[in-house]
């Protein structure tokens, strides 16, 4: 390390005491995700911090989405969502982010989307809505067809604790929990709302109100998947790692999820990749500096 040293150490998801000083809404979201990332275990913050860098101001962002149904990645779309009381709780068409922040502070951060045979094809197409679409495409005609046959395996009996299917909507709601006679309830102020064609509630856009009254009736658990820590010590326009003043220490640098300054609050799912990108570029951008001293 002659000519220096670039730090690249990753995330701190792992560091159960990190987590909960620096950014507890993300040690909620890993209450319902059952594995981590092991070598997370913000070795490289701390080495930067004993060497006298600024760690960025907490609460710290952090990358975290909303899911349904175990593999079939259906995330948030505009589905009814029924929180663990049995109300609902939100517009369910908002940006992913947006939702999974307001998720975390539901009951046990979980949520049910509630649909009906009716509105299959509502579901798959308007996957995007919530960064939902696992793959992030375009829906086509083709890819639809692919998503229906991948619909009827994930509600096959072993999918059963992501996702359910039901003849009526009493049978559905005892089969996940929910109290039957508030969230039928509820099933029925909305559907007054669909017909009337005006979210009086939340304000959704009528184009994404759809009638819950056709069987049989599907539900599936929305929940918050952890993912990364985005935050890091604080650094310069060439990556070095700053002081409290905002001096450089001199010959430290930082690159990918140890580098902070890069988000605020949350990782922006509107702009996938970021993540590794700026660990890409800016990693590149400190080689060169480092080949040139």
């Amino acid at each position: 390390a002659s000519k220096g040293t670039m730090l690249a150490t990753g995330d701190y998801g792992a560091n159960v005491a990190m987590l909960q000083a620096l950014c507890p809404e993300f040690f909620l979201a890993l209450k319902n995700q059952p594995t981590r990332i092991a070598t997370s275990t913000g070795d490289g913050h701390k080495m930067a911090i004993w060497a006298g860098g600024q760690l960025e101001p907490a609460p710290h962002a952090h990358m975290s989405h909303s899911f349904a149904g175990g593999f079939f990645g259906l995330g948030a779309t505009a589905a009814l969502q029924l929180n663990m009381l049995g109300k609902r709780w939100c517009n369910e068409d908002v940006p992913g982010q947006s939702f999974t922040n307001a998720l975390l502070r539901q009951p046990l951060a979980i949520s049910y989307q509630i649909w009906d045979d009716g509105n299959v094809d509502e579901m798959l197409l308007n996957q995007s809505i919530g960064h939902g679409n696992k793959e992030m495409q375009l829906v086509t005609p083709e890819s639809l067809a692919a998503d229906h046959a991948r619909w009827q395996e994930a509600l096959a009996p072993d999918f059963e604790g992501f996702w359910w299917a039901a003849d009526t909507l009493e049978e559905l709601f005892e089969k996940i929990g929910l109290p039957v006679e508030v969230a039928l309830a509820e099933v029925n102020r909305y559907n007054e709302l669909c017909a009337k064609g005006h979210d009086d509630d939340f304000h959704k856009r009528a184009d994404r109100l759809f009638l819950i009254s056709e069987g049989p009736f599907y539900a599936s658990m929305a929940f918050v998947a952890a993912g990364v820590m985005t935050a890091g010590m604080m650094v310069d326009k060439d990556c070095q790692i700053i002081d409290g003043n905002g001096k450089p220490l001199g010959k430290l640098w930082a690159s990918g999820n140890v580098m902070g300054g890069r988000y605020a609050i949350d990782y922006p799912t509107n702009c996938p990749a970021t993540s590794h990108g700026t660990a890409i570029t800016f990693g590149k951008s400190i080689g060169a500096q480092v080949a040139a001293l």
